[in-house]
């Protein structure tokens, strides 16, 4: 039931953009009272070519945003700070990026997310920014909620306005009440709804000052809206229903109650008195305005959520239904969307491996080795033949033990040299090689191996073959294997990639992201391949 807010992205109280003649001089605040009229100014604007391409992909996605649209502002926040001449401006540079990481964790590209939050936090470190730090702690928090580390998401969430609060202007006291807005929805979802409603209160308080100074008061009046839907809820919850009925008089006051987002953020309340056909109606007219790109984000599942609660509540069960299954398909979506972010290194990955497997086979021989010296030492009076005989047995095993590692050495560069040579004279092997070849670079390439849509036929259709001489391909150059095997090994190659590089995910969830999705097959066929388990090879990483 955790409700994210839609955390705005703010200037400074004094902070305009001049958009030239076309449009006038425009506050980046009004972004969120007129955001289609700004999306059609922007597109004469671009035509003029009055101003940078990346200034207006970032005032697109801002606009976006705005309206909700995560997946689309992501696009052009990530087009805007591609742009080298984005940097030359510091303040919009930072802001730019704090766009991109917010949009990254409300479309759901959490590995993107992840990547950017650790970069960011490094360059506000660098540049001592502490607006960018506050920020990135804020963002840090939410992704510690998303594998349920509460106290972790407590933390952060709480450092980042302790940082914030250092420099109390209008835009950080607004992104201030954002953060404590945060903080109440994750306490309501924890059912700690004391915590909640003393975190809602401090945040009611920030607000009626701002309100009071007349600062930013289209901004205040959207956040106001959030706040006393919470309280409305959080009240009835509570039994205090005099007190419910009065947030939700205030909620209805304000602007934002009559838009379509706006009546979404009232739902749960409605629901808590059993308005279950107000609830049903305030999500169609956001159904209808949904766009298809942003399907996957909170606030579209939220809303599927509490049409299937409203509609079990009339006793409507197959809408109740419909709308479940939606959100199921949506979860898988998401699912396989969050599976191919996932970049695997695998020519590295692989070579770790190897070197850590021949470390590991190479101590535990010596130590069982060393161990049998001792015991001949001990006995070296009687058994002086047995002694001299381990001895050169030693020192045979560190002389194969040393060819062994030099053969490795030499069979990595072979390999490299091999498959540099196979790819720069590709147009003189046989053509069943060179059809493998080039669908070999693709599958890789697209990470093909973890979409679980993809048939064999639809395989073979890549390759440009029948199903016959696919299957005949597949087994001449993997050694004799099938698809599987050869889909198997990559997954496991990803997997090694994941266990490297994410010590927070677990090994079940390691196992989901390479697409084996079962344990047992999973374990089953790293042991296989590797002679390791999963558990074993994370354990020494460490």
């Amino acid at each position: 039931m955790w409700l994210v807010v839609l955390f705005l992205f703010l200037f400074n109280a004094s902070s305009s953009w001049a958009l030239g003649d076309l449009t006038g001089t425009l506050k980046l605040r009004e972004i969120y009272e007129t955001p289609e009229r700004l999306l059609n100014r922007l597109d004469s604007l671009e035509k003029s070519g009055f101003q940078p391409t990346y200034k207006i992909d970032f005032l697109r996605s801002y606009a976006y945003y705005s309206m909700s649209r995560y997946s689309i502002a992501y696009d052009y926040a990530l087009s805007a700070v591609k742009d080298e001449r984005v940097k030359e401006d510091e303040k919009l540079y930072s802001h730019v990026i704090i766009l991109l990481a917010e949009n990254a964790i409300f479309s759901y590209r959490i590995e993107e997310a992840c990547n950017i939050v650790t970069n960011v936090f490094n360059y506000a470190e660098k540049h001592n920014n502490d607006m960018l730090k506050g920020n990135m702690l804020f963002m840090e928090g939410l992704l510690y909620r998303k594998i349920n580390s509460l106290d972790k998401c407590y933390e952060y969430l709480n450092r980042s306005i302790e940082i914030l609060n250092k420099k109390p202007e209008i835009g950080t006291l607004l992104r201030i009440s954002q953060i404590e807005g945060a903080l109440c929805d994750i306490y309501i979802t924890d059912g700690k709804y004391n915590e909640a409603w003393k975190e809602a209160r401090k945040r009611e308080a920030l607000l009626s000052d701002l309100r009071s100074k007349g600062e930013c008061l289209a901004l205040v009046d959207r956040q106001e809206a959030y706040l006393y839907s919470r309280l409305a809820y959080l009240s009835q919850r509570q039994g205090r229903y005099i007190v419910a009925n009065e947030y939700y008089q205030k909620f209805l006051t304000t602007d934002f109650s009559k838009t379509n987002l706006g009546l979404l953020e009232i739902n749960d309340y409605l629901l808590e008195l059993g308005n279950y056909q107000d609830v049903i109606d305030n999500n169609k007219r956001f159904f209808l305005d949904v766009d298809m790109d942003d399907v996957v984000s909170v606030i579209y599942q939220r809303a599927l959520r509490q049409s299937a609660t409203a509609y079990e509540g009339i006793g409507n069960y197959e809408w109740a239904y419909g709308a479940l299954e939606k959100l199921s398909e949506i979860k898988e979506r998401h699912r396989l969307a969050i599976n191919r972010q996932f970049v695997l290194d695998r020519e590295n990955t692989a070579e770790i491996l190897r070197y850590k497997q021949d470390l590991q086979r190479v101590e535990n021989d010596l130590i069982k080795r060393h161990n049998l010296l001792v015991f001949f030492i001990l006995i070296t009076v009687l058994l002086l033949v047995l002694f001299i005989l381990v001895l050169y047995d030693h020192k045979r095993l560190n002389s194969r033990n040393k060819k062994i590692t030099s053969l490795l050495v030499e069979l990595r560069e072979a390999k490299e040299e091999s498959e540099q040579y196979h790819m720069d004279n590709i147009d003189s092997l046989p053509q069943d090689y060179r059809l493998f070849l080039k669908f070999d670079e693709k599958v890789r390439n697209e990470r093909l191996y973890l979409n679980y849509q993809m048939q064999r036929d639809d395989f073979a259709r890549l390759m440009g073959v029948d199903r016959n001489r696919f299957a005949s391909i597949i087994k001449e150059y993997t050694g004799g294997g099938n698809l599987n095997a050869y889909l198997n090994d990559m997954r496991l190659e990803h997997s090694i990639y994941l266990l490297k590089n994410h010590p927070e995910m677990s090994i079940q969830e390691v196992g989901e992201a390479s697409a084996l999705p079962s344990s047992t097959t999973f374990y089953r066929l790293f042991k296989e391949k590797y002679d390791i388990s999963p558990k074993v090879f994370r354990e020494q990483l460490k």
